[in-house]
């Protein structure tokens, strides 16, 4: 044997600790005799020959076991685990996979018997080829035997219904080291093991044990050691059990240690000295001798054909000693500085092909049996129960007790508890009367409120980008959840909550279930999958004439990451609708009060700029970020839950429709989608449809829908109308009405006239449309450029500034300044891309006339360019235009004004904060007041092909946030309350405000 490794000692030290502590020898003596392993057996076990075993398994044919492995497995440690189901409650969905621990237990010791045999035959084979490059390794006698001892004893541990009992302590363990003060709060109640509590248990074992500088293998068990586990080696190193070893097998006392504590490292899957990583590997590796059983075993007995060949990983799989400084194969073993020789286990490369397919198998078992949706309602159910019987009853929060009890006795006595409500659960599980789904809560299930419109698959690379990020957020929201007393609370609130507004509303008491609130309301959380986690293998590739000395890591599905991976909502049958509904609800609001960041992705927009009279373009590019947040509101989709779930779905349907006419949707109206008259979405798009803004913002029937989700129910039939009298410009409108206003312009001047764009965007546009049709017209001459037409010879002829429309004449004026170079430092904005005139150029624009001809136009506006003009010394000459915007109003009601007007405001100062100082603020919220419904409220309801005049109503072309309650603090930072606002168009220079869930 090789140099000892410390864990066998550090197991002593611990096995020493627990005999010195008060109680803890007693307790488990006492759970001990329980099981029958009292002090007579051990006595009477010295009494009786040796006798050798032989035993017909249902997977591996005939089992024999020599006279001290026959030792163990009589042990009433062995014997109790044939009542302890090796699959616990999945035999409620598959009924024939009844078989036991005990079992299993026998069986993983075969499949180790086997490969020893394995190793040997290919050892012997190498040495006949006699040209290896690696020499094939073997165990000496004690090694085997420990390793053969380990494999019967490794599940001695396990409680009844094997991890479902497991999870329940491991839950409480985690709340372990709060405060009594909050442990009393939250209702968690201690459990303990003897004289213990779970989490001082493994507190101690982990200080004794793993607290040291261990040197271990990064390719073994590096994280905490399961409960299951800790309690089978506490069991082992009990003075009982060394004592029964004793008079049955005999210790060698190797390095002055029992063999109980080789036999336990093993179990924990670390090395029992310090080279060899083979062993531990053969036990509690990525092929191991545990898998290999329990996979065959459990797909067996639940008839699932798995399709693996076991035979192949046999197949001259070995035991190879190699040089660590010289052998590049040691690379992922750590902490060897002072060794130079290390022993694996590998597979031959035709047990490769098996390797994958234990992988696939396995994912398949995870899907199919180990977290069958039924079982873990079971399991749930049963960690419910303890939790409720421990309130009343000590002995179902000792592990000890748990543990030394069968499974049936066990529900036999939930079954006759005194407390009316904890027997009528136990009666529940032996009925087979669970919960019943609700809702479905994964990644598959959940979408962003508004990105399924504003995040499209477009060609456009800034769109693939955000619609990455919040694909990608969407995957993330369901770990908010990790707190199920969280979840649960508000669930219930709203389930009450529901109940009474359904009441309100008319409901029969037949469609109602009895009572205000569910019985049963608990979650199933998304399992936990670290025991999934599939480790790398070592191949060895084998020729007839040589063992190349060659390594490779085979690829091996991760159970962890199934697709289907869902967290359940269960409830009473009756409530399961109502329980859906608050389910929706609530974790909208839990969402919404988890602290959030901003979290800004730049981009680089990039538009074209006219060169002097040429068709040449210029490419600038400007900087700015779309604000995303770190966590999607998670609206479940409650039909797919429905269908799951099989819920009533027209009674879902009926109830929703009756929360939204009280009310109960007003303040998260997109929790209840719109379903209006499509004949009048049609008639919306067929007026909006040619619409094509920034980014490449286009406008559909999906589009529509979800942009009046955003309303109240009560403010949606209004708010059709209003988008049914939008007045949209056509491109031919705008085209003949610019034209015909330019023509009649130049008539009343009686000159030449020089037209050119008014805004490098929809100015340069509306230049475009008119360019061709005045080619020829040498009254009307149209430039790309302000800066060639002033500098032309001839300087008295008037300078007409073309555009489609001007509204409020906010942004009119900021252009006229940029041209001048007037435009301050608190005056800046997005939509202003205009390069100031100097010296020569901007003298000879102050000595022509100036014109402004728009295809629409308002009063307001023509006064804001006139003033704008006086102040920059520009002599505005006159502004036409063919439509009158402030005809062209939509007279809302008091309540969808309201809406809009709060809206509005949200959204006015979400952009102000992004472009000005705190103090700008401060100083300019008149500013943001008179933009609420358009700015100067104007209430416009006007649209052209390309953009939005800024007198239409904001909530239809400004995204951002907004508060759905009545009070928004201009300096109010929390974005936990606000709620985003996806607008139906897209005004030039806002996508950078686009705020995405």
């Amino acid at each position: 044997m090789m140099e000892m490794s410390v864990f066998p000692s550090r197991l002593r030290a611990w096995g020493n600790f627990l005999s010195d502590e008060d109680g803890w020898t007693s307790s488990l003596n006492s759970a001990f005799d329980r099981i029958g392993f009292t002090e007579e057996y051990v006595r009477e076990a010295s009494k009786s020959p040796p006798r050798t075993q032989a035993v017909k398994d249902r997977v591996w044919g005939m089992i024999e076991f020599d006279s001290s492995a026959a030792a163990l497995v009589n042990c009433p440690l062995l014997q109790r685990l044939r009542s302890v189901k090796q699959l616990g409650f999945s035999s409620f969905t598959y009924p024939s996979a009844d078989h036991s621990r005990f079992v299993h237990s026998m069986g993983v010791y075969e499949v180790v018997g086997r490969l020893l045999q394995e190793f040997e035959t290919t050892k012997t084979l190498q040495s006949s080829l006699g040209t290896a490059k690696l020499q094939a390794a073997s165990f000496d006698n004690a090694e085997k035997d420990y390793l053969r001892y380990a494999a019967i004893l490794h599940d001695i541990g396990h409680g009844p219904f094997s991890h479902a009992s497991e999870r329940y302590f491991q839950i409480h363990d985690e709340m372990e080291m709060d405060s009594e003060e909050e442990r009393a709060e939250s209702g968690m109640l201690h459990c303990m093991i003897g004289p213990f509590t779970i989490g001082k248990f493994k507190h101690k074992f982990h200080h004794y044990y793993k607290g040291f500088d261990d040197g271990r293998s990064s390719i073994l068990p590096t994280g905490k050691a399961p409960i299951s586990e800790m309690l089978a080696v506490a069991l082992l190193v009990s003075d009982r059990f060394r004592s029964y070893y004793d008079v049955t097998i005999g210790s060698r006392d190797a390095h002055g240690l029992h063999d109980v504590y080789y036999i336990s490292a093993l179990i924990l899957g670390d090395r029992i000295t310090k080279g060899d990583f083979a062993l531990p590997s053969i036990l509690s590796g990525s092929i191991d001798a545990d898998k290999i059983d329990y996979m065959q075993r459990d797909a067996d007995a639940c008839r699932i054909s798995l399709g693996l060949d076991i035979p192949r990983v046999f197949m001259r799989a070995g035991v190879y000693d190699i040089n660590k400084s010289r052998d590049p194969f040691a690379s992922g073993l750590s902490g060897l500085d002072d060794i130079d020789t290390v022993r694996i286990f590998v597979i031959d490369q035709h047990g490769g092909d098996t390797f994958v397919e234990m992988g696939n198998s396995r994912l398949s078992l995870y899907r199919r049996v180990y977290q069958h949706p039924f079982t873990r309602n079971v399991e749930g159910h049963y960690f419910a129960l303890l939790n409720e019987a421990g309130k009343y009853n000590v002995e179902f929060r000792d592990l000890l007790k748990i543990w030394s009890t069968p499974e049936d006795c066990l529900i036999e006595a939930l079954c006759q508890h005194p407390v009316s409500h904890v027997s009528g659960m136990s009666w529940a599980i032996r009925r087979r009367q669970m919960p019943k789904k609700a809702a479905i809560i994964g990644n598959s299930v959940i979408r962003p409120v508004l990105g399924d419109v504003a995040v499209r698959e477009k060609s456009c690379p800034v769109w693939q980008q955000v619609g990455g990020m919040v694909k990608a957020e969407v995957s993330e929201v369901v770990e908010i959840i990790d707190d199920v007393d969280e979840v649960i609370n508000p669930i219930m609130q709203h389930c009450e909550l529901i109940y009474r507004k359904l009441e309100g509303a008319g409901t029969t008491s037949d469609q109602l279930p009895a009572g205000s609130a569910p019985e049963t309301l608990r979650i199933i959380p998304c399992p936990e999958t670290n025991d999934a986690m599939l480790k790398q293998a070592r191949v060895l590739t084998v020729s007839k004439d040589v063992i190349a000395s060659e390594f490779r890591h085979a690829s091996y599905t991760d159970a962890g990451h199934l697709p289907h991976q869902t967290t359940v909502l269960l409830t009473d049958s009756k409530w399961r609708e109502i329980a859906l509904l608050a389910c929706q609800r609530a974790f909208i609001d839990i969402v919404r009060a988890h602290p959030k960041r901003r979290h800004p992705v730049p981009f680089r927009y990039t538009y074209s700029e006219p060169q002097g009279n040429s068709n040449e373009k210029r490419e600038r590019t400007t900087g700015f970020s779309v604000d995303l947040l770190m966590w999607v509101l998670p609206v479940l989709d409650t039909a797919f839950s429905s269908r799951a779930c099989h819920a009533n779905l027209a009674q879902l349907e009926e109830f929703q429709g009756k929360l939204a006419l009280v009310g109960y949707y007003d303040d998260l109206p997109f929790l209840f989608p719109y379903q209006g008259d499509e004949a009048k979405i049609d008639c919306i798009l067929e007026r909006c449809g040619a619409y094509s803004g920034e980014q490449e913002w286009r406008i559909d029937r999906h589009h529509i829908r979800v942009f009046l989700s955003q309303f109240p129910y009560s403010l949606r039939g209004e708010m059709v109308d209003l988008l049914m009298n939008i007045e949209m410009f056509g491109r031919s409108e705008i085209e003949g009405g610019v034209v015909s206003l330019l023509l009649q312009l130049q008539q009343e001047v009686g000159n030449r006239i020089l037209a050119v764009p008014f805004t490098p965007s929809s100015g340069h546009l509306v230049r475009l449309f008119i360019n061709k049709l005045f080619e020829n017209n040498s009254s009307i001459e149209v430039h790309s450029g302000l800066r060639n037409a002033v500098l032309e010879p001839r300087s008295q002829e008037p300078i007409v500034f073309v555009d489609d429309h001007v509204s409020s004449g906010t942004q009119a004026a900021k252009q006229i300044k940029a041209i001048c170079g007037m435009l301050g430092a608190d005056e800046k904005d997005s939509n202003i891309f205009c390069q100031p005139l100097d010296g020569d150029a901007l003298q000879k624009l102050r000595e022509r006339d100036i014109y402004f001809v728009f295809y629409g136009a308002s009063v307001d506006g023509e006064e804001m360019i006139k003033k704008a003009c006086d102040e920059a010394g520009m002599r505005f000459a006159g502004l036409r235009s063919r439509k009158k915007f402030d005809e062209l109003q939509f007279d809302a009601s008091p309540n969808l004004e309201q809406f809009l007007a709060k809206v509005g405001r949200g959204l006015m100062l979400g952009a102000r904060r992004r472009d000005f100082p705190e103090e700008a603020i401060k100083n300019s919220l008149t500013a943001v007041d008179d933009r609420v419904v358009g700015y100067g409220n104007k209430r416009g309801v006007t649209v052209t092909p390309f953009n939005v005049p800024t007198s239409t109503y904001t909530a239809l072309w400004c995204p951002g946030w907004y508060r759905p309650d009545s009070k928004y603090l201009e300096h109010d930072d929390q974005v936990s309350g606000r709620l985003p606002w996806l607008p139906l168009f897209l005004r030039t220079g806002q996508f950078r405000n686009l705020v995405i869930f």
